[in-house]
């Protein structure tokens, strides 16, 4: 009967340590306000990839898993945004006009104790910079210098090189749609790298498509469908549509 007492003690004992590790291991939550306000202003000043894309980007790959980035509704604070809420050791604290990738950072640093590496936040701005470039041909080209400088600075498994990867998988299916081998490659890297980014999936999909292989694309729909719930209709029809080839 007294070794009752014990295990229980061990029990809550145990429980609280794992409390503590899931505490430690996500101590930042930041959260990106998404009302209408707020999206507009950022989309006025930036490529229009969005702001909850661009701080993914700029976290570095040892802070990943300590992070938490989510959507959230108003912060009140309109007419300043875009806003963005850091929690932190206990604090929470809310940022405006956070429209740019300098900003952005130093929101990082001064309310997470997330320190961006210079070659991260380069990356980003050269993401965007591809990205208004209308020519395929010409982002690809700047995406080929931006992956090997990411993978130069050790930054292979990081955020900003998947993002980056899934852009130039696209620009490949844009600029020769005959050729789909290398979109596969790249979207496939950049699936493995962040296996929570749908996109990477829908890309596969599109690649596996190109090459005539329709039950590899639509089991990739499907993935981008389970990654990304609010993109269930559309994955629904998708597979229709694929099924009747």
């Amino acid at each position: 009967m007294k070794s009752i007492p014990i295990v229980r003690t061990i029990q809550l004992c145990f429980l609280l340590l794992i409390s503590i590790i899931r505490t430690d291991a996500f101590s930042q939550i930041v959260q990106i306000c998404q009302n209408k306000h707020c999206k507009k202003e950022f989309s006025s000043c930036s490529d229009g990839g969005g702001l909850i894309q661009m701080i993914t980007d700029l976290i570095p790959p040892d802070d990943a898993d300590k992070v938490t980035i989510e959507s959230t509704g108003c912060l009140s604070h309109c007419g300043s945004g875009p806003n963005v809420c850091i929690k932190h050791n206990n604090r929470e604290r809310v940022f405006n006009g956070v429209n740019d990738v300098q900003t952005a950072a130093a929101i990082l640093e001064v309310g997470g104790e997330i320190d961006t590496p210079v070659d991260l936040m380069v990356a980003v701005n050269k993401i965007a910079q591809a990205n208004r470039r209308p020519n395929a041909g010409k982002k690809i080209d700047i995406f080929d210098k931006l992956v090997s400088s990411l993978e130069d600075a050790n930054l292979s498994n990081s955020n900003a090189m998947s993002h980056a990867l899934i852009l130039r998988a696209d620009a490949y299916l844009d600029f020769d749609v005959n050729k789909p081998q290398k979109a596969l490659q790249d979207a496939t890297r950049a699936s493995q790298i962040n296996h929570f980014n749908g996109r990477a999936f829908r890309v596969i999909a599109d690649a596996y498509e190109a090459m005539g292989d329709v039950l590899n694309a639509m089991e990739n729909i499907e993935k981008w469908a389970q990654v990304n719930p609010a993109f269930a209709s559309k994955a629904k029809n998708e597979l229709s549509r694929l099924s009747e080839k």
